[in-house]
């Protein structure tokens, strides 16, 4: 917790970074010496894995992934529920299970894509992108 108030100062005598209170003063990290970039060592340069920093990108990743992952599930809880359907041969408890089975594929799809279209809706509004 303490690190997460704390302000990153670059140091130009020790190559790395100091981190300074609010109240002021300095912060050595513990064993000494200073927190050194990775990108100043020649070390790893890490990336967001979400491609993005930004809220509001990460939330449009995420749903068009599920959409992207829905899309496939979806078609074939339909092909399962319309093959229950067919060989439901007039069992009415058969043939309720096959019309859950569909009507549930087509409420979770649609479901994402009214997320999906929240999601643009508060951006339009909010005039962010």
């Amino acid at each position: 917790m303490l690190l997460s108030a704390l302000v990153l100062n670059p140091d130009p005598f020790e190559g790395g970074y100091r981190f300074t209170p609010p109240g002021g003063g300095t912060f050595t990290p513990p064993g000494g010496g200073a927190f050194i970039s990775p990108a100043r060592r020649g070390g790893i340069d890490f990336s967001s894995p979400l491609g993005s920093y930004n809220f509001q990108e990460i939330v449009s990743n995420v749903i068009s992934g599920l959409i992207k992952l829905a899309t496939p599930i979806a078609a074939i809880m339909v092909i399962w529920g319309a093959f229950l359907f067919i060989t439901s041969a007039g069992n009415e408890n058969k043939l309720r299970d096959a019309r859950k089975t569909i009507l549930w594929a087509a409420v979770g799809y649609g479901v994402l894509w009214i997320a999906w279209g929240v999601v643009f809706v508060v951006e339009e509004l909010l005039g962010v992108k």
